[in-house]
């Protein structure tokens, strides 16, 4: 029996839907091979730039900061194809210049697809424990960008730019994370200074930044992207693709809302723990 192929699978979302096209999965193959490459890299080449030494840490540490290095890198290279859209973008900020995928967009999905891999892979046969959360996050996350490239949706590609403006917050996110543990392991040559002078300015210049861009990108913009997907976004693809998709988009958006939300509270509730002069703990 013959499996049915992507563009079957997507028939059922209506008669008035545009033909889907199966997405060549090469560049997002190739993004994934990258960020495990880059995963296997990162650790001495951050070591030797740091200067410290990379055999106080387990093996379990290392892979974690192995790992934290790796999104990082994905967040730089996702705001770069963000800032370079917003930069050139002409309409307002709700319409796309062109209702097909251009090419900018498509490289940042199949970039982001590749970068979902490779995190799936991680969180389920890596990971001590396996985060729910981040896994339907994931995999949510995996069907929207693949529906926006099976339909060269401009107008879903252009939500998609408008969320990953919340990539903004994400490194300094894993900065802090690797500043915890820098600073938890003894260091003969900086000694409390680690804990202290500029390293601890830093760690509170970052935490401060990192909790205005989430707020910003992430609780205040996602409702906003979350109500339009609901209402001119629902009209828009009534009219052009399906209403079908349109729902799954305004679905997911609105899910990655409550979830920005409910991690916004969880950082503020640890940021108080933190900075409150309650008992110690670390950045998750």
């Amino acid at each position: 029996m013959e499996l049915p192929s992507a563009t079957e699978l997507l028939s059922y979302l209506g008669p008035t839907a545009k033909a889907a096209t199966v997405p060549s999965p090469i560049q997002a193959l190739c993004s994934a091979i990258f960020f495990f490459t880059l995963l296997h890299a990162s650790p001495s080449i951050m070591m030797r730039l740091l200067r410290r030494d990379w055999g106080n840490f387990s093996t379990s540490k290392r892979g974690e900061i192995a790992n934290r290095v790796t999104a990082i890198v994905n967040c730089f290279i996702i705001i770069a194809f963000t800032a370079i859209y917003w930069l050139e973008k002409k309409d307002g900020y709700w319409t796309p210049d062109e209702a097909e995928l251009t090419d900018l967009q498509f490289s940042a999905h199949s970039v982001m697809i590749g970068y979902i891999i490779y995190d799936f892979v991680i969180c389920v046969f890596v990971e001590s424990e396996i985060s729910y959360l981040f896994l339907l996050h994931h995999i949510i996350g995996a069907l929207s960008h693949y529906v926006v490239l099976c339909y060269r949706d401009g107008f879903g590609a252009n939500y998609s730019m408008l969320v990953y403006l919340a990539e903004m917050s994400t490194p300094f996110f894993h900065c802090l994370w690797i500043l915890n543990e820098l600073r938890e392991q003894p260091d003969k040559k900086r000694g409390e200074a680690w804990k202290t002078g500029f390293y601890a300015f830093i760690f509170n210049l970052f935490s401060g930044l990192m909790m205005l861009l989430f707020f910003l990108t992430r609780v205040c913009l996602a409702p906003m992207i979350a109500y339009h997907s609901l209402t001119d976004g629902l009209e828009w693809y009534a009219t052009n693709i399906s209403r079908e998709v349109g729902l799954l988009h305004a679905i997911i958006i609105v899910i990655f809302a409550i979830m920005n939300i409910y991690w916004f509270t969880t950082l503020v509730q640890k940021a108080l723990s933190v900075f409150g002069g309650g008992a110690k703990e670390k950045v998750n």
